[in-house]
C-alpha cells in the first residue's frame, strides 16, 4: 500500500512572525536589546494617522474627549499610558484586520 504524504504550510500572520523572531532574538546570546520607541503623537502625519487609525489627528482628539477616555490608563500589567495612546492602540487592531481585505 503506498503512503501518501501531505506537507501542510502553517499560516502565519504579521505578530505571529513578529513573535517568532522576538523569541529568536532573546535565545541568541549576542543579540541586541530590541529599543523601544516611545508613543509621540505629535510627530505622525495625517497621512499616518489615516492609514492606521482610520482617523486624522485632530478628530482623534475630539474622539477621546467624546468617548470620554481618561488622560492616564492604566493596564493590567501595571503600564501607564495616555488615553490618546491608549485610544491608538485600540483604533490600530480594528483598523489592522480589514486592511487587507
Amino acid at each position: 500500500m503506498e503512503q501518501r504524504v501531505i506537507e501542510i504550510q502553517p499560516f502565519l500572520d504579521d505578530d505571529d512572525i513578529e513573535d517568532v523572531l522576538i523569541i529568536h532574538l532573546a535565545n541568541k546570546k549576542d543579540s541586541v536589546p530590541r529599543q523601544v520607541k516611545k508613543f509621540d503623537f505629535n510627530s505622525f502625519s495625517q497621512e499616518y494617522c489615516f492609514l492606521n487609525f482610520r482617523f486624522y489627528p485632530t478628530d482623534l482628539i475630539k474622539l477621546k474627549e467624546c468617548l470620554g477616555v481618561p488622560s492616564v490608563i492604566i493596564c493590567s500589567n501595571r503600564l501607564k499610558v495616555t488615553g490618546l495612546e491608549a485610544l491608538c492602540i485600540m483604533l490600530r487592531r480594528m483598523a489592522y484586520t480589514n486592511r487587507y481585505y
